[in-house]
């Protein structure tokens, strides 16, 4: 099974949707995700930013990676990892543990800092989500012959869950500091 992931807000709803449209059946947190267990699923490829933690299981990986400023605005504007009554967020800070010693954006750097070097331990089968877009064609092609591909070409990009626009956050906003510098390095390293 071909397991994709990344950090949330980073597209694997879009990459489920991609496979699928594609022809290849792919779940979007079905097997990985906080309400599993009780499915019959018969998917060839799962994308679920949830996976990480258990990616030693699986050998076909592909990583995504989105614009950084970008993820972290997005988790921050829908304040995605204060909740820690939260499903999702209490599987962050259980897997991520070390999450709790930071607040404010720095926590949000963190955590895409550390969950993306977490998943590089697995694979570095590593795709901007940006390229993909470009041309989700010439992205899926490696994956199904070309004469079997059928991609939606209206579908054009990504599902937010909120009403509002996020923040759009600027490297100058970020508190300075050791969080920041990794931060950036691993954004530089990633081409953003």
């Amino acid at each position: 099974m071909k397991i994709i992931t990344g950090c949330p807000r980073s597209g694997t709803g879009f990459m489920s949707k991609l496979f699928s449209y594609a022809g290849i059946p792919c779940g979007h947190e079905q097997i990985y995700g906080c309400d599993v267990g009780y499915r019959t699923v018969n998917f060839e490829a799962e994308s679920s930013w949830m996976a990480m933690p258990f990616l030693r299981r699986h050998k076909d990986i592909i990583h995504i990676t989105r614009d950084p400023l970008k993820v972290i605005s997005s988790l921050w504007g829908m304040e995605g990892l204060e909740n820690i009554e939260d499903d999702y967020i209490s599987f962050v800070y259980h897997h991520l543990p070390d999450i709790a010693e930071y607040s404010g954006l720095e926590k949000y750097m963190y955590f895409y800092t550390e969950w993306n070097k977490a998943i590089e331990k697995h694979t570095d089968n590593r795709y901007k989500l940006e390229d993909i877009n470009k041309d989700k064609r010439k992205f899926i092609s490696q994956f199904i012959e070309p004469e079997e591909i059928y991609v939606k070409e209206d579908y054009n990009g990504f599902v937010s869950r909120r009403k509002e626009e996020p923040p759009k956050l600027t490297l100058k906003d970020l508190p300075r500091g050791k969080v920041k510098r990794q931060f950036k390095k691993l954004s530089k390293r990633y081409g953003y």
